[in-house]
């Protein structure tokens, strides 16, 4: 009966190490994600940037259409002699300029669709790093809790062993004062 108590408590000691032990490595499994998310923060937050230069060169290349328009319709304005000539370029530049705007419309659009992206990738990476901190400081409160079971179960095995011990040592003194005993009479 001493035995099975005694198994017990070693039993309960070591299940709390391994109950720390999953702990400790659903902790790590988590940092690990969360090391992945940082790393496509990174990436989609790189891809926004790359994506904004992209626009800043579309933008460069409207400007020298709607320079180009203008340089052509000034030129084409003078060398026009009849009010109908006048009228075509106008009615040209003023199609051109439509169609600028349309450009300058949809490179509006996608700029605000990319500053959202990045702006949300921004966001993400920051909390991504805050939960890694999170998980860093939580892994090592259950790698301590994992160790103070360890040496809960050293402890325990000891104190067990020594009661086995004392126990050993008391049944020694029992048979030897029966033996004793018996030889008196």
């Amino acid at each position: 009966m001493v035995l099975v108590a005694q198994n017990r408590r070693i039993q309960a000691a070591q299940e709390r190490v391994e109950k720390a032990h999953g702990k400790v490595e659903a902790r790590r499994l988590q940092v690990l994600q969360v090391d992945s998310t940082i790393a496509q923060c990174e990436l989609q937050l790189k891809a926004a940037v790359d994506s904004l230069g992209l626009l800043t060169d579309e933008e460069k290349r409207i400007q020298q259409l709607t320079f180009e328009l203008e340089q052509g319709a000034r030129k084409q304005m003078n060398a026009a002699t009849t009010n109908a000539q006048k009228d075509s370029v106008r009615r040209d530049f003023a199609k051109g300029s439509r169609n600028l705007d349309q450009l300058y419309a949809q490179l509006d659009r996608r700029y605000n669709a990319f500053r959202r992206a990045h702006d949300r990738a921004k966001q993400e990476l920051a909390r991504a790093k805050q939960r890694r901190e999170k998980l860093a400081k939580e892994l090592k409160v259950a790698e301590k809790a994992m160790e103070a079971a360890q040496e809960n179960v050293k402890k325990t095995e000891a104190q067990e062993a020594s009661r086995q011990h004392a126990a050993e040592e008391r049944a020694q003194r029992k048979s030897a004062a029966a033996s004793k005993r018996n030889r008196k009479k």
